[in-house]
């Protein structure tokens, strides 16, 4: 797989879910996500480690039909992503604008949020839904989530569906979160299936052990 096709690929992860508030970060602890793709068919299981304003987003999904792993490191005073991946005895970080992992289609972020009906239970906690002017339901939230928009990566802030809840004025971290298309058919969706608040180990966001990408490449064309 190429750079290029992987980044695409991680358009399609749920790395929108970060808004634009400026409160400290509080949280810590470690998100279970899951994420499907409709489109393509991919589906991922995500462990999302969160400390002092740094993020780690373990992923496990399929690309082009093929077991794929990588790792997303987002850290406190970065304004880009390092991708971290493993391979032929290689560990090596790349460094990947924030930009280039926003989904800026998949939600319109003028898009007016009412709550409606119904209710369900996500990581345990009781959950309602916003709705769009179709009557879409775009996210499940809850006021008992200890994990609220302002402890999202600064690197992404305000970008994707939370900078739609920003707008909103709605603070909570979406437990689900769906996209769909003009036909309101179902395109992305991201689920929160567990959330831990539990002491991390600082040296999970460490990644000297991985060769920067540019000095990897140097190496490549000396051989």
């Amino acid at each position: 797989m190429t750079f290029n096709k992987l980044i695409v690929a991680l358009s399609f992860i749920g790395l929108q879910l970060f808004s634009s508030l400026t409160y400290a970060d509080t949280f810590e602890g470690v998100l279970e996500m899951t994420t499907i793709n409709y489109s393509s068919g991919e589906k991922a299981t995500v462990t999302w480690s969160i400390k002092d304003g740094n993020h780690r987003m373990d992923y496990q999904t399929t690309v082009e039909g093929k077991p794929f792993n990588y790792t997303l490191l987002f850290l406190q005073g970065r304004a880009d992503v390092l991708l971290l991946m493993e391979g032929n005895g290689k560990k090596i970080a790349y460094t990947v604008p924030a930009g280039a992992l926003a989904i800026s289609n998949l939600v319109k972020p003028n898009t007016l949020l009412q709550p409606g009906a119904g209710e369900k239970v996500l990581a345990g906690l009781n959950c309602t839904p916003l709705v769009d002017g179709k009557g879409n339901v775009v996210a499940w939230v809850s006021a008992q989530s200890p994990v609220s928009v302002s402890d999202a990566p600064a690197a992404l802030k305000g970008q994707g569906v939370f900078q739609l809840l920003v707008n909103n004025k709605i603070n909570s971290l979406p437990l689900e979160f769906n996209a769909t298309d003009a036909e309101g058919k179902p395109t992305y969706q991201q689920t929160i299936v567990s959330i831990k608040q539990q002491p991390v180990n600082g040296a999970v966001f460490d990644y000297s052990s991985y060769t920067p990408a540019q000095e990897a490449l140097q190496e490549l064309q000396k051989q």
